[in-house]
């Protein structure tokens, strides 16, 4: 990444999401029941996720295993089942990739 002259932070900040995406990979569910789960708390690949992304863990725990929405002016909110909560954190994974992607592309064509 020194060749292409990347900085310093440049570098420690895709090689910081590269690694927040590693562990993310790893994040595991807990089933509470059909229709609902929760992240398995004792998992150091979720600290680590969630430290190197700059997110606190209920705030990710609410995004994957949940969503929100708007019915007749009143905000609902639905639990995820363990299928659903995996795809949203695919879903997650596949978007920050993404973006940290298009990030060294356009770096690169600077």
């Amino acid at each position: 990444m020194e060749t292409v002259e990347f900085s310093e932070m440049e570098q420690d900040g895709a090689i910081s999401v590269v690694c927040a995406l590693l562990h993310a990979s790893n994040i595991s569910f807990f089933e509470i029941d059909r229709d609902e789960c929760t992240l398995e708390g004792d998992n150091f690949s979720l600290e680590a996720a969630v430290e190197l992304l700059g997110v606190c863990e209920n705030d990710l725990d609410r995004v994957l295993c949940s969503r929100s929405f708007e019915a007749v002016g009143e905000i609902l909110t639905k639990t995820r089942s363990l299928n659903q909560a995996m795809k949203s954190l695919e879903a997650l994974i596949k978007a920050i990739y993404g973006a940290l992607f298009s990030f060294l592309v356009k770096r690169l064509n600077d």
